[in-house]
Order: C-alpha cells, then sequence, then structure tokens
C-alpha cells in the first residue's frame, strides 16, 4: 500500500462557511482537513480510509443530484475520464511532442539522418492517429449535437492535465 501524501488544494469558502464548517469538524474532534479526508474517502469507495459502503453510498448519491453530477458536460475530457482512457491519451499526446522535439534536433543538426528523420515521421503519423482515433471514438457517441472540436477538447484536457498532473502521476 502506498504513502499517504499531503497536499495543499485551496478552497474558496465565505468566512462565515469556513468558521461553521471547522467548528462542524471540531464538534466531532476532527480537523477541516481529516473531515474532508473521510469524506473523500466515501465519495471514491476507497480501499484505504473509507467510514462503510452506506456512507460511501451516500456520498454517491450525493455527488449524482448536485449540479455537476447530474449534467456533467459531454466534453472530451469527461469522455477520457469516463472511459478510463485519460492516461492513454495523455501518454500519446506526452510521447508525441517527444518525438517532435526529436524531430527538429534531427533536421537541425550539422548532418542530418534523412532515414531517420522519416522514421521519425512515420513514428508521429502513427501516434497522431491513435490520438485521433481516440477522438474519433468520443466523437462518433454523438448524434444529437456536435461534440467538443478536436482541438478545443484536446486543448481543455491537456490544460486540466497540467493542473492535476501531480494528484494523477504523483509528480
Amino acid at each position: 500500500m502506498a504513502d499517504k501524501r499531503k497536499i495543499d488544494v485551496s478552497l474558496n469558502l465565505y468566512p462565515d462557511d469556513l468558521k461553521d464548517f471547522t467548528l462542524k469538524a471540531g464538534n466531532v474532534g476532527l480537523t477541516i482537513g481529516e473531515l474532508l479526508e473521510n469524506f473523500i474517502g466515501d465519495l471514491i469507495a476507497s480501499s484505504h480510509t473509507r467510514n462503510g459502503s452506506d456512507e460511501c453510498d451516500r456520498a454517491q448519491a450525493w455527488f449524482e443530484r448536485c449540479w455537476f453530477g447530474m449534467f456533467p458536460e459531454d466534453t472530451f475530457l469527461h469522455y477520457l475520464i469516463e472511459w478510463g482512457m485519460l492516461e492513454s491519451f495523455i501518454d500519446e499526446v506526452e510521447y508525441t511532442d517527444q518525438l517532435k522535439d526529436e524531430l527538429k534536433e534531427e533536421q537541425e543538426a550539422a548532418e542530418p539522418d534523412n532515414e531517420a528523420i522519416e522514421d521519425i515521421k512515420a513514428d508521429i503519423a502513427w501516434h497522431e492517429a491513435e490520438i485521433k482515433d481516440i477522438y474519433k471514438e468520443y466523437a462518433d457517441r454523438h448524434h444529437e449535437q456536435p461534440p467538443q472540436d478536436f482541438e478545443t477538447g484536446k486543448a481543455a484536457v491537456m490544460k486540466w492535465y497540467e493542473d492535476n498532473r501531480e494528484y494523477i502521476r504523483g509528480y
């Protein structure tokens, strides 16, 4: 089992809500961090820390009844997370970017290796096709409304991922 990691997140709360939240936690001998840890454990049905199956069910029901759980936007990011494809997509994009950097270096070398350049270009094309295939699976699910366009969706996914990388990958 992995060790717990301490993280810092920012919350935007009204002063009176923060006070009431702090008092709610203190009333049962917890800090606000400990109360949030318990709630998160129940919300995701953690295999490490949770209060029980009923509490998990209620936390999930709460999430599903909130506006963000009832009516999530059908974005490319939502699709990737819902279908467990986020990390595969990110890996493809990052590897393709790495290949593009290698291509640029090889093209700018004092004596470029044309065979290596063609191999790298072929690899880039293959991985870009993989990225487009993942997007196509998302886009093909839309029959009544148009999907989020590829460039907008990809940019939103990459921005969200960069903002949350340390929580997902640990670095």
